[in-house]
């Protein structure tokens, strides 16, 4: 008898609650850094992410693209970076190698994708599968949008919630859990930006009728707050409402100007949460302070790295309250 009762709680635990709903979900974030399509979109500005033949194709792309920007990087990517279709196959398959490295995740927010289709193709490349891929278009000038690869299943349609370029992407799962992926101005602009995004976050929550609350509510994604930005967001954002994955996790992206590390990309889970709670603290994938490698081409024409910055790993547990009401 015990022993059967051992083996249903072990197969409980494993494939999750009588109801289909999961016992645990597991979550990864990560910014995989421009994953542009080679395609030139009129009302986006990806003039740096086309292929070199198309750029020297047109003699006036320098006149009408290249020359109106400041930045020394973007000047030389625009006129010399060939994103051709073999350099994104090149970044997909760098891409899905540390996804498929990773602990295993239900649940993937990635940033800075250009579109449905990209999103599409580095999926196809990943070892598990995820049947639901969601990209809404925002309105960022450069046309990078907040994605979200999911095994579980979505109950209802999923939003985006305009703010600023970027957006909030509302996604609501059929466990129970909402989430909202983001991915808040650069650290470059003043701190007031992040706050306003933020401020749209709290409006969304609030907004939410009372009687379809979730059972958790988690915001994941790149906020862009820098180690020197803590304090005043810890006052002015979270406050005790929101439980942060992982404050002691080292950082995500190292700013060399800095040279420091910052916790750039992080997960929150609203504290009034009914049904579910972190496992445990979340941890940053990849090797401990070993500065992410941004995709390039080596001089050789081999290619090397993936991203400026590195995934963050976490794990929702529901709530014993929980189960016991099923």
């Amino acid at each position: 008898m015990h022993r059967c009762i051992a083996l249903a709680a072990a197969l409980s635990a494993l494939l999750g609650a009588s109801d289909g709903s999961p016992e645990k979900l597991t979550l990864i974030t990560w910014n995989v850094d421009n994953l542009f399509d080679t395609r030139d979109d009129a009302d986006r500005d990806d003039d740096e992410f086309l292929p070199l033949a198309v750029k020297r194709s047109d003699p006036l792309f320098w006149d009408n693209h290249c020359s109106k920007k400041r930045a020394l990087s973007y000047v030389r990517n625009c006129m010399n970076l060939d994103w051709s279709e073999a350099v994104l196959g090149q970044k997909i398959r760098h891409l899905a190698r540390v996804i498929g490295r990773s602990p295993p995740a239900d649940i993937i927010a990635l940033q800075e994708v250009e579109n449905l289709d990209t999103l599409n193709r580095l999926a196809d490349a990943l070892p598990r599968s995820y049947p639901h891929r969601v990209l809404i278009e925002g309105s960022d000038p450069r046309g990078i949008d907040v994605a979200l690869l999911s095994r579980v299943p979505l109950r209802g349609e999923p939003v985006l919630h305009r703010s600023g370029g970027r957006g909030i992407l509302q996604v609501d799962l059929a466990s129970g859990v909402t989430l909202l992926a983001v991915h808040f101005p650069s650290p470059r602009s003043p701190f007031s930006r992040r706050l306003r995004t933020w401020r749209d976050v709290e409006r969304i929550v609030a907004g939410m009728d009372d009687d379809a609350r979730p059972g958790a509510l988690v915001v994941l994604g790149d906020l862009n707050i820098k180690t020197g930005e803590q304090r005043r967001a810890q006052r002015e954002m979270f406050g005790d409402d929101w439980i942060d994955l992982c404050p002691s996790c080292p950082g995500t992206y190292y700013y060399v100007p800095d040279r420091q590390w910052d916790r750039l990309d992080r997960m929150y889970l609203l504290d009034s949460s009914p049904d579910w709670s972190w496992c445990g603290p979340g941890r940053v994938l990849g090797e401990p302070d070993k500065r992410p490698r941004k995709f390039r081409r080596l001089p050789n024409g081999d290619f090397r790295g993936d991203s400026d910055h590195r995934p963050l790993y976490g794990e929702l547990c529901r709530s014993k309250r929980a189960a016991r009401r099923r």
